[in-house]
């Protein structure tokens, strides 16, 4: 419910080590993780939990232990938080859709979405991504006016609700 993963107890026939080892093992794995919380916030912002020598991204191991099955697709986190793993903010998404519920990027200059000034000509672009292509949707002298064609434009092509937000 709350999107957390905790580390569950383990058993001793759980180890690979040797057969001598297996307690200690057991006790000191117990003692540092059972009950705590499973992973770490990687430098995107995604929790990532490393099982058995391997990476794998919280939010799709969240998805497995509430379905019972691995995602085909990407998962998508609703309201754009990335470390928020909660099952109702989780979805399965294609390439495409998930690229439709994208936050502002860092480096947009204007604050909105889609909207940028060309300075040679001295007017307000704005443009959209459809099925990964570029789609420019007009030259604007106010960046409203420019906002205005894009927001229109994320309606058109079916963007999701969040897509653009901080």
């Amino acid at each position: 419910v709350s999107g957390v993963l905790v580390w569950g107890p383990r058993s001793a026939d759980t180890f690979s080590c040797k057969a001598t080892e297996r307690n200690r093992v057991t006790s000191r794995w117990n003692k540092l993780r059972a009950g705590k919380q499973a992973g770490h916030k990687n430098s995107n912002g995604y929790i990532v939990l490393c099982i058995e020598g391997k990476t794998i991204q919280a939010h799709r191991a969240a998805w497995f232990l509430h379905y019972g099955v691995w995602p085909n697709g990407q998962i998508d986190h609703i309201n754009g938080v990335r470390d928020d793993n909660r099952i109702a903010n989780l979805r399965e998404v294609s390439s495409k859709e998930n690229g439709q519920n994208i936050t502002r990027p860092t480096n947009n200059t204007s604050g909105v979405m889609g909207v940028h000034f060309h300075k040679s000509s001295q007017s307000w672009h704005a443009r959209i991504v459809d099925s990964g292509k570029r789609v420019h949707l007009g030259s604007f002298d106010t960046k409203e006016d420019a906002a205005l064609a894009y927001r229109n434009a994320v309606k058109k092509y079916n963007y999701h609700n969040n897509h653009g937000k901080n």
